[in-house]
């Protein structure tokens, strides 16, 4: 099934179009910042913590992908796929676990983390 996907839209195409899925996690609760405002009785700054507690994850599992080796010990499409899945389990605990700023950044902050291995994964697949 995934060679006749593959083969069906080009290599280029599919990972472009995994690449866009994967890294629509970066920006998936800034649609939500209006009304997490009003449920978690936060102002329209302390929604700055949850974008930046992305950039912080994504700079610290760049370090640890990085210290560690493993883009060179592992293929690139399993670090991305596994990346993909973590960081959407991580972007659902934000839209269902999360009880307020402190839990969000959190979850936030694994969703950053996971970006590491999917966007420098997805520019090495292609």
């Amino acid at each position: 099934m995934r060679k006749l996907l593959v083969q069906g839209i080009g290599p280029v195409a599919a990972i472009s179009i995994a690449q866009l899925f994967g890294t629509a996690l970066w920006f998936s609760a800034n649609s939500t910042a209006g009304d997490l405002v009003k449920i978690w009785h936060i102002s329209a700054a302390d929604i700055g913590w949850l974008t930046s507690a992305v950039q912080l994850g994504f700079i610290l599992g760049t370090l640890i992908v990085s210290l560690s080796g493993a883009a060179d010990r592992f293929r690139a499409s399993r670090i991305f796929v596994c990346s993909a899945v973590v960081g959407a389990l991580f972007n659902l605990g934000f839209a269902w676990l999360s009880t307020g700023l402190v839990s969000g950044a959190l979850f936030r902050l694994g969703v950053g983390i996971c970006l590491a291995g999917i966007y420098p994964m997805g520019m090495k697949l292609s």
